[in-house]
């Protein structure tokens, strides 16, 4: 039996029902497309790695416990690592069209 999630995964989970995916930013951060970035507040600097901070993110750590636990799917890597991940509850409309959409290599092409 599948020990219970923590309240990362839950609060993750809820904002993938609410924007509909996650995406990974360049500095790791794992958060959903237009979330507002931390504003600099005073000497304090929300720069990490000279790349903006998210106001809400997730780990790596976070978003592979979901993948094991096939609550998520990734629908695009990055050099071999999920950079876009969706609900494991999507309809065949929505998996079929993330997969043949222009710029991904379904499983039926050879590289050349």
């Amino acid at each position: 039996m599948a020990s219970p999630l923590s309240e990362k995964a839950l609060d993750a989970l809820a904002k993938l029902r609410e924007h509909g995916e996650l995406q990974r930013w360049k500095n790791g951060y794992w958060t959903y497309a237009g979330c507002v970035v931390l504003e600099r507040v005073g000497s304090a600097s929300y720069k990490w790695g000279g790349y903006d901070v998210p106001e809400w993110s997730v780990g790596a750590l976070t978003i592979n416990s979901l993948i094991r636990r096939e609550e998520v799917v990734v629908v695009e890597t990055y050099y071999g690592r999920p950079s876009r991940v969706k609900l494991a509850q999507m309809n065949i409309d929505e998996i079929i069209w993330e997969q043949t959409r222009p710029g991904i290599m379904t499983a039926t092409e050879k590289p050349r």
